[in-house]
């Protein structure tokens, strides 16, 4: 591994602050961080997503009323909704991993660079997230742990995708190894992602609910999805953000060795350069006479 010395023979400070070490709340924090710190990108890229989703789900909910399997809409947009919210974050983890990455390396954060993604990587996030919703349901069925399991085996998934470029069945091998190898941090952030959004819900969700008591017949449930919708936006990108800062910071520890090696190496360089420009050319071996 190879680290790009500057000019002046030290490390750029950017990559020096990669070292850092943060804890779940550390970086369940940066994800709140940048949604203050960036608003427009955060904000926009959840809209981009989240606002198709609820008008389709008002829409379906709107449907026909006559209960059914195929024909009641309100069963059918809750299903929708559940979906919608579980993709939604994972394509969010797309451009906010590449925008974490920029940021990690000292770049600046511009729609362009954060968007500049090959179209495959988004096709094997939806490849991936399709073929986990089968496993997801399979591990409802044996309670909550197995759902807890392999959600917190998957944070990585996004950013493996967006910034090692893996297809679908590398970046299912790679994000699980990863993981697994911090399942313990990486179910605290879960954890910790999943209370700070009921804290925001039970803060925030009592305008929803006044709006909607004493709104008039027909308004109630387009209140109720903007209501949903605001609370996405508040939520799920930053949770988006928090999975591609854990993925970076479990590279950091995972190959913290090499980065420390090739910093000492290069410290190091310049000493024993000079030690055998000081010391002149080494004598060239001569050959004995033949006898």
């Amino acid at each position: 591994m190879t680290v790009p010395p500057s000019r002046s023979g030290s490390l750029p400070p950017p990559r020096a602050a990669l070292l850092q070490r943060r804890g779940p709340i550390d970086l369940v924090d940066d994800g709140f961080a940048a949604l203050r710190a960036h608003p427009g990108l955060l904000l926009g890229t959840g809209a981009l997503f989240l606002v198709p989703l609820t008008v389709l789900v008002a829409l379906v909910g709107e449907g026909d009323p006559t209960p059914g399997l195929l024909t009641d809409g309100s069963w059918v947009a809750g299903l929708l909704s559940v979906l919608g919210y579980s993709l939604a974050p994972a394509l969010m983890g797309l451009p906010l991993a590449r925008a974490v990455a920029l940021q990690a390396a000292g770049e600046p954060i511009t729609w362009r660079a954060a968007y500049a993604l090959p179209r495959r990587r988004w096709v094997t996030v939806i490849g991936t997230w399709s073929a986990l919703v089968p496993l997801k349901a399979l591990a409802v069925l044996f309670g909550g742990l197995p759902l807890v399991a392999v959600t917190v085996l998957m944070v990585p998934l996004s950013a493996v995708i967006a910034l090692e470029g893996a297809t679908f069945g590398p970046a299912l091998r790679r994000a699980g190894r990863l993981g697994r190898r911090a399942f313990g941090r990486g179910l605290a952030v879960v954890l910790l992602q999943h209370l700070v959004g009921w804290v925001l819900a039970i803060s925030l969700g009592w305008l929803p609910a006044v709006a909607v008591a004493a709104a008039p017949q027909g308004w109630q449930r387009p209140l109720a999805n903007l209501g949903q919708l605001a609370a996405g936006l508040l939520v799920c990108p930053p949770a988006a953000w928090t999975a591609a800062a854990f993925y970076l910071d479990e590279r950091i520890r995972r190959d913290g060795v090499d980065l420390f090696a090739a910093i000492d190496e290069w410290d190091q360089a310049p000493v024993r350069r000079n030690r055998r420009m000081a010391a002149g050319p080494e004598p060239v071996p001569v050959a004995a006479p033949r006898s």
